[in-house]
């Protein structure tokens, strides 16, 4: 089927008929001149970004191994977290690089099967992200709320079912994808309901709570057992690593959002302006993978010291 795509790259109707173009609207195997510098220059981005997620998101889940300090259900979910990031890099980065560069040079079967190799990676990826971040602030809530019975209540074997759940969940959306497109979208649009209203009711009762704690406990958070604490100050640090996070995803979302809304209204004479706008969207969305190993080593002090021993056993070694 995808030497058909390649052969009938003159003809993009045809192709419509093949599994591996049935998403093709008419720009995929002929494109714009306009475009070609927007292909040349998001692929050299995200040729960049794709390193760096890589390699970010490899030393924090090899910093994470080697934390102790941490709570081990938020290890879980931060290592979620970073997995979801390290798979951006190492595999929806260079199929989309692909899909720019075979419109450049005109490969029409690697331009067929990256068109729907890289949507369907994205989803999946993304789709991870969005839940594991979801997951996160309502465990930072739990940590707040149950006190005394968070640590019996939320083990490393919760986290743990939790974080296969939610990466067997996420195949929903690639699966969507292939099989109905219009169900997908809606689905998208769930997700990211969720995303949105669940972290920021979290962050109000959490925000409500500290409020009326300082009313009543001037230094300490009572945790666990009577002689084990921890500080307002230490748990404020990890909700603000949350909110960072969770803002960072948000913003580099939201244009890529914009897009597809404007582009579902199928207006033909913005449609040209959208298209390079989306690319530039696109690897916005995918900068976020580069972006979060930087805001843990800022905001998370474990992870930045675990790192910073990493950095300094690597050195002598180069």
């Amino acid at each position: 089927m995808m030497a058909d795509c390649s052969s009938n790259q003159s003809d993009p109707e045809n192709c419509n008929s093949s599994f591996f173009c049935r998403y093709d609207p008419s720009l995929v195997l002929q494109v714009p001149k306009n475009l070609y510098y927007t292909y040349i220059v998001t692929a050299t981005f995200n040729a960049l970004f794709s390193l760096t997620a890589f390699l970010g998101n490899a030393l924090v889940l090899t910093a994470l191994v080697r934390t102790r300090s941490l709570h081990s259900p938020s290890k879980a979910l931060l290592r979620s977290l970073a997995l979801s990031d390290l798979g951006v890099g190492l595999f929806v980065q260079p199929v989309y690089i692909a899909y720019c560069l075979s419109g450049v040079v005109g490969n029409g079967w690697v331009r067929c099967a990256s068109w729907i190799v890289y949507p369907v990676l994205s989803d999946y990826f993304v789709a991870v992200s969005f839940f594991t971040m979801i997951v996160i602030s309502i465990d930072r809530y739990l940590a707040l709320h149950l006190r005394s019975r968070y640590r019996s209540a939320v083990t490393i074997t919760k986290a743990n079912i939790t974080v296969l759940s939610l990466w067997i969940t996420s195949l929903i959306f690639p699966i969507a994808r292939l099989v109905a497109g219009n169900l997908s979208v809606a689905l998208s649009i769930s997700c990211f309901a969720l995303f949105v209203v669940i972290p920021t009711f979290t962050h109000l009762k959490i925000h409500r709570m500290l409020q009326n704690q300082g009313r009543q406990v001037s230094n300490q958070l009572f945790l666990h057992r009577e002689e084990s604490y921890l500080s307002i100050n230490k748990y404020k640090k990890s909700v603000s690593a949350m909110r960072y996070i969770y803002i960072a995803l948000m913003l580099c979302y939201i244009p890529i959002t914009c897009v597809a809304a404007l582009y579902i209204k199928n207006d033909s004479t913005i449609t040209k302006y959208l298209l390079p706008v989306g690319h530039f969207a696109t690897t916005l969305l995918f900068f976020n993978s580069s972006l979060n190993p930087v805001l843990y080593c800022v905001q998370i002090r474990q992870v930045r010291g675990a790192m910073w021993d990493l950095a300094n056993n690597l050195i002598p070694c180069c």
